[in-house]
């Protein structure tokens, strides 16, 4: 597999998770917390022998693989790319400098959510450093309860399938309607009651005040 063709997997298997993501979360305080539900589907969780003291996993579900780390592990970058060898058959000398390993939930709000393995991506730096620059700016403003598992979302969502992040609220308003074509044009599908795409958004951005 190359390049390319990670990139087109990782993008459907993050639709496939925003589309069910009671079985796809992407933040978990331990292994033991997937949905119960799992425990009678093609769901298994193994720990990366080649890391230490169980700071990383592998979570299969069907023919799909995931990557997982404690976020205090910090030499997760080697293990990913490790992982993306030996699963993928993508190899290290094949990735540009310019494409980072990424937590697909923020480590800082993670932390504050109280969970403490976090599914891994692969993306560019650019992407990568406008979503940590906006989360880090804004992390302090919002109040957030501890919880035991985080399920993919609109902002992981659009972070993984290359949606700018928008510099402030003007901007979200001038360009909603961009992501929600960008987003449903990869297969994300928007199906609160009665609301379109764009009210949905609005609706979790006012509750995630973020921009």
């Amino acid at each position: 597999m190359n390049l390319s063709e990670y990139l087109e997997l990782q993008t459907n298997d993050a639709v496939f998770a925003f589309n069910n993501s009671a079985r796809f979360p992407i933040g978990l305080l331990t292994p033991d917390h997937f949905p119960g539900l799992l425990r009678r589907e093609d769901h298994n969780v193994i720990f990366d022998s080649k890391v230490k003291n169980n700071k990383a996993f592998i979570r299969t579900y069907g023919d799909r693989f995931e990557y997982w780390v404690d976020i205090s592990y910090t030499s997760y970058r080697k293990s990913f790319l490790s992982f993306l060898e030996r699963v993928h058959g993508l190899k290290e000398v094949d990735i540009p400098s310019d494409f980072h390993v990424d937590h697909l939930l923020n480590k800082a709000y993670a932390k504050k959510f109280g969970v403490q393995f976090v599914r891994m991506c692969l993306l560019h730096k650019d992407q990568n450093l406008s979503y940590g620059r906006k989360f880090e700016k804004n992390m302090g403003n919002i109040k957030q309860s501890k919880r035991t598992i985080f399920l993919m979302d609109f902002l992981c969502a659009m972070k993984i399938l290359g949606v700018s992040i928008p510099a402030n609220r003007k901007e979200y308003n001038d360009n909603k309607s961009c992501i929600v074509k960008h987003l449903e044009e990869h297969g994300v599908t928007f199906e609160g009651e009665g609301d379109t795409g764009e009210e949905q958004l609005d609706k979790y951005f006012l509750g995630y005040p973020i921009l």
